[in-house]
């Protein structure tokens, strides 16, 4: 899980729509997924699933590492609203799995603070083939060892789209890596690129995988 603090959620004509379309795709992947409408707008919407870990269930040397972390505070934003129906949406995946096309660059897991650098995932890839990066001993990396869907629900997102729940999926997705202590070359340099290219692509959606 990176250690970007969301802004704080409000209420949405979509957000109907929005819980549906996050419940099934939990259901379907078993993943956290946040949801980001209106990309196209002045600023972003986030809902967060309730599937996070306890602090309790972490070792004591994480859980002294959190007490003592100094944890940034976001001021919020100005908040974009979806004005399309949902089926009618195309919609991106964000994950911080970590994951890699294979022959691409790895994440390092040197960089201090960090590797706060993304890779692009073709929509076209089979899901299973990435390979993953994730530098953090802190959680199982059973889950998407196991399927990759589980940090990249590409599998489900087009099941959703045949299904008729969405509209479009994008033609790329992007992975990062998600043990970030250091976010704030993460925040000034690669969020905005993302950003930019979701912009690039017409998305109506970005569905944000943490890992």
């Amino acid at each position: 899980m990176s250690s970007l603090d969301p802004p704080p959620t409000r209420s949405c004509p979509q957000m109907t729509q929005i819980t549906q379309i996050k419940t099934q795709a939990l259901e379907m992947s078993s993943a956290s997924i946040c949801v980001i409408c209106g990309l196209s707008g002045v600023g972003v919407r986030v809902v967060l699933s309730s599937a996070m870990v306890e602090t309790r269930d972490l070792s004591v040397g994480l859980r002294a590492f959190l007490k003592t972390y100094p944890w940034r505070r976001i001021d919020p934003v100005p908040l974009a609203t979806l004005e399309k129906s949902i089926s009618e949406c195309k919609v991106a995946l964000v994950s911080s799995a970590g994951f890699v096309v294979p022959g691409d660059e790895p994440f390092s897991s040197s960089v201090r603070g960090g590797d706060y650098s993304f890779r692009v995932i073709p929509d076209d890839i089979d899901v299973q083939t990435l390979e993953e990066h994730h530098s953090s001993d802190s959680f199982s990396h059973a889950g998407v060892e196991a399927d990759r869907n589980m940090g990249l629900p590409l599998d489900r997102l087009h099941e959703l789209a045949d299904a008729g729940e969405i509209g479009l999926v994008a033609p790329r997705h992007f992975s990062v890596m998600g043990s970030i202590t250091a976010p704030g070359r993460y925040v000034k340099r690669t969020l905005p690129v993302i950003a930019d290219h979701l912009v690039e692509d017409e998305i109506d959606i970005a569905l944000m995988v943490p890992v």
